[in-house]
């Protein structure tokens, strides 16, 4: 939100944890599955990481984080947002979650994120493969 240069703020709510098993939704927390994150804005209510990045770089556009919908590096930008929550957040979470070993598929996946990151940073220039 800082970027965007909006002011906001901030309601901290609690929540359940599946992988320690602790904490309760709270009511006060406006997200659907009480989880978060979640984001009002102009009485709108979203939820879901990508929705709100979506949402918030379309809102905002002169703070100039995204591409506009006319741009020709649009599809770029859309095709990695989607990525993100399709292959790395789950790939990262089963690798956090030690599910790696025991799901040659996850395993697979996380492998197939890591070859992509690589591939990535070294279009990018970086020939280390580092981001």
């Amino acid at each position: 939100m800082e970027e965007l240069g909006v002011s906001y703020e901030i309601r901290p709510v609690s929540i359940f944890r599946p992988m320690t098993g602790e904490g309760n939704g709270d009511p006060a927390n406006p997200h659907p599955d009480k989880r978060v994150p979640a984001v009002v804005h102009d009485g709108r209510l979203l939820a879901e990481s990508v929705a709100i990045v979506l949402y918030l770089l379309d809102t905002f556009p002169q703070a100039e984080l995204a591409p506009a919908p006319a741009d020709a590096r649009r599809g770029d930008y859309l095709t990695w947002i989607a990525w993100y929550v399709a292959e790395l957040e789950p790939a990262l979470f089963a690798g956090m979650a030690g599910e790696l070993a025991g799901s040659p598929q996850k395993q697979r996946n996380y492998d197939a994120v890591l070859a992509r990151q690589v591939h990535r940073c070294l279009l990018c220039g970086n020939a280390s493969g580092e981001a």
